[in-house]
């Protein structure tokens, strides 16, 4: 069974796919911007999802309608995320979701530079180590 939901003819129009950037760090806060139109002219509330389960993570307040929205977050995970967004006006009625924005969060390297030197200068100290950071490159 598919549950499917339509907009009645009041609900926001389908806001426009969010804009902002598509790769970075985890743990790092990127700015995300859209806007939806009420066809009345009412207030709208965003409804972001972040994690790409098609569920509201965070709603924002109320802003006017066809008002560009900028929202912040950061992922704590590396992954691909695909994130959307959709608009609630005032009596609850809620458009459909918008396009998604693929945005990919790679894992943080957090390397300790004097150590790696340390390890550079006295490659018989801890051949073993020594021997794993040279597989992967460092």
């Amino acid at each position: 069974m598919i549950a499917t939901s339509y907009p009645t003819p009041d609900s926001p129009l389908k806001p426009d796919t969010p804009s902002g950037p598509t790769s970075g760090g985890i743990r790092q806060t990127y700015n995300y911007t859209t806007k939806a139109v009420d066809p009345k002219g009412d207030q709208i509330k965003y409804g972001w999802d972040w994690n790409s389960d098609m569920i509201p993570d965070e709603w924002t307040g109320e802003y006017n309608s066809d008002v560009s929205v900028t929202t912040s977050h950061s992922w704590p995970d590396k992954g691909t995320y695909e994130i959307r967004v959709k608009a609630r006006n005032g009596y609850g009625l809620e458009s459909v979701w918008s396009d998604p924005l693929p945005v990919s969060m790679p894992r943080n390297k957090l390397i300790n530079r004097p150590f790696l030197q340390f390890l550079q200068d006295h490659p018989n100290m801890f051949p073993i180590l020594q021997r794993l950071l040279q597989r992967l490159g460092v």
